[in-house]
């Protein structure tokens, strides 16, 4: 039999989803904030979602996108990971080693529906999302400053 949450977890998502609505928070990336401290999305507060909007929240969890490199054909499955310094592909190259890119060497960054193009000196990367929001979120980041 299932517990039913308490008046006191039923009022904080409420009053959560007052918020959300205002807003106009994506659920999918809101999801992956609460996967990422570990937080079951029915027990969702003000608080939390206050903090997900203030937060850099993107900041050391995976990313699941497929990574084209130099407009090969060749896409390969792999996590985005960013830093406040870096971009990481994990595992790329013969699924073993990370593609580290120090964000100061990115010379642009464009962005088109799910797929951002992260261009560096030599190499262009091709950055597919399977979520347009997350691709803006990410986008976003390595864009500012």
């Amino acid at each position: 039999m299932v517990k039913r949450p308490s008046e006191e977890v039923i009022k904080a998502h409420d009053d959560a989803e007052i918020i959300i609505k205002e807003n106009n928070v994506d659920r999918f990336l809101l999801n992956m904030f609460l996967d990422k401290k570990g937080i079951n999305h029915y027990h969702t507060s003000p608080e939390l979602v206050n903090e997900f909007l203030s937060s850099d929240w993107i900041l050391g969890i995976d990313l699941k996108c497929l990574l084209q490199i130099n407009n090969e054909s060749k896409r390969l499955r792999t996590n985005a990971y960013l830093t406040k310094k870096e971009l990481i592909f994990k595992e790329t190259i013969n699924k073993t080693d990370d593609v580290i890119i120090n964000l100061d060497n990115i010379i642009d960054c464009r962005i088109d529906g799910k797929k951002v193009d992260v261009i560096c000196d030599e190499v262009n990367y091709r950055v597919m999302f399977i979520n347009k929001n997350l691709a803006k979120l990410f986008f976003d980041f390595i864009n500012k400053d």
